[in-house]
């Protein structure tokens, strides 16, 4: 919606009326309890707080992306992969292994 909110075809390009567009915004800003863009006749720009909203809110919709790949994959089958991050403790992984079996 960044990109697409700067210009007046925001509407067209998200498929939603201007009302929705202007009352989702509204929403999200009211949800942070501060303004993200700056409205004029032109269009809408993000103020100084709305590049990093967007930032992290890009990150979200990534892991969330990433997160229903999962779960579809392994609705179809498939077998997540066990990663371990804890060299101290590399060393007893193996005999750990053995013992499980």
């Amino acid at each position: 919606m960044s990109e697409a909110a700067i210009s007046r075809g925001a509407p067209e390009r998200l498929h939603l009326s201007q009302p929705a567009l202007d009352k989702m915004l509204g929403e999200v800003e009211a949800g942070f309890d501060a303004r993200l863009f700056e409205r004029s006749h032109q269009g809408m720009q993000p103020n100084a707080l709305g590049p990093g909203v967007v930032h992290r809110a890009r990150s979200v919709l990534h892991e969330l992306e990433r997160a229903t790949e999962e779960v579809e994959a392994l609705r179809l089958g498939a077998v997540a992969p066990l990663r371990l991050g804890a060299p101290s403790v590399t060393a007893s992984v193996p005999a750990a292994v053995a013992a499980l079996r």
